[in-house]
């Protein structure tokens, strides 16, 4: 076994060039099976994401219909925009964050008063925001961090001599984005949250009031806000629920998943064909001398594991290559695993092969 071995390790190496060709053949392909795990992947964590919410059936994400806008957030600089929040806000109860302008690597969130159990994030420990502190222009400034920070502060500790920590969220938490096809969840573990101040502070201090979602017993009352809209010469918006959402997002993937899995198999494939093509030329070259080996007493295995040698290795190192580009234990899972059945399938038919039509018979023929 361990001369079979020697002698395949050879081979590869006076054929060094045709298999590194195989092992970019066969990369490329890992290369699309990886994206294609990963595209999947993300599409079915945002589901679980919109999905695992809870987000109320009454409660609509305003999606601009403009190109280079972010659904619905003020647009700095831009009056227009600011007026139109600005309304949203004093004609519909709306839940969500806005950005406290601090000069820090993690911005400081305000929070509605709903945002926590609309999206259901729960306290790994400490307590939530009082009622009291929400709306309020008190000095004090509590906040709740993301999992993200539980091991370098703790209750109590007070975050850049201004805001003291009174919880921490769990981890792999996600807050969904309802943006139609392109919806996707977003990790809260190092995201800093406070509550909302009052109306007046946030003007004061030039901060938008947060309209993430916005709450409408009757989807036509949303009407009002594109009326608004086209006054002040902006583009109207679309109106998700997370059920619409949710509902756009199984049909995009549905619609995905058939095309891709097509192209996927067609390009695996086409390096498995490589492989088949370049062990049966092996073969074929290297007849006599398999038939030599045969009469010297290797076992059919052996000369299969001769054979096989650089396909194993192709098929493994175009995996553990193509892994390093994802990162995603579960995508290099599916490669190794995709590597190992298509060494399988590649070495199968050479081995019934070699079994139907032994060497000696091969070597007759050819004479």
């Amino acid at each position: 076994m361990t001369e079979f071995i020697r002698l395949a390790f050879c081979e590869i190496k006076t054929q060094i060039k045709r298999y590194i060709i195989l092992v970019f053949e066969m990369m490329a392909a890992f290369l699309v099976i990886g994206f294609l795990c990963s595209m999947l992947s993300g599409i079915n964590m945002t589901n679980q994401t919109v999905n695992g919410a809870g987000i109320p059936a009454d409660y609509y994400r305003a999606k601009s219909t403009a190109v280079y806008t972010d659904g619905g957030r003020a647009i700095n600089g831009d009056e227009r925009q600011a007026l139109l929040i600005e309304f949203i806000a004093d004609n519909f109860h709306t839940e969500g964050v806005t950005g406290y302008t601090t000069p820090l690597d993690h911005p400081i969130l305000m929070a509605t008063d709903g945002y926590f159990d609309i999206y259901g994030l729960r306290l790994e420990k400490g307590r939530a925001f009082n009622k009291d502190e929400y709306d309020s222009d008190n000095a004090d400034m509590p906040i709740i961090m993301g999992y993200g920070f539980i091991n370098d502060y703790d209750i109590g500790d007070t975050y850049m001599d201004k805001f003291t920590i009174v919880g921490f969220l769990s981890d792999e938490q996600y807050i969904p984005e309802l943006s139609g096809r392109i919806s996707k969840g977003f990790s809260v573990n190092y995201n800093i949250y406070t509550p909302i101040k009052s109306r007046e502070w946030l003007k004061e201090n030039g901060v938008s009031y947060p309209t993430d979602l916005i709450y409408s017993e009757n989807k036509s009352e949303l009407d009002a806000i594109n009326q608004k809209a086209e006054e002040l010469g902006l583009y109207a918006y679309n109106f998700l629920s997370a059920d619409e959402a949710e509902q756009i997002l199984i049909n995009t993937t549905s619609t995905l998943n058939i095309p891709l899995v097509l192209i996927t198999l067609l390009i695996t494939a086409m390096s498995l064909l490589c492989l088949v093509q370049s062990m049966l030329e092996f073969v074929r070259k290297n007849i006599v001398e398999l038939l030599i080996h045969m009469i010297c007493g290797a076992k059919l295995s052996n000369i299969i594991l001769r054979v096989g040698a650089g396909t194993v290795l192709t098929a493994f190192i175009s995996a553990a290559a193509a892994s390093l580009a994802f990162r995603s234990a579960s995508t290099a899972a599916v490669l190794f695993i995709t590597a190992a059945a298509v060494t399988v399938i590649a070495v199968l038919p050479i081995a019934i092969s070699l079994k139907l039509k032994p060497p000696i018979v091969a070597v007759k023929e050819e004479k």
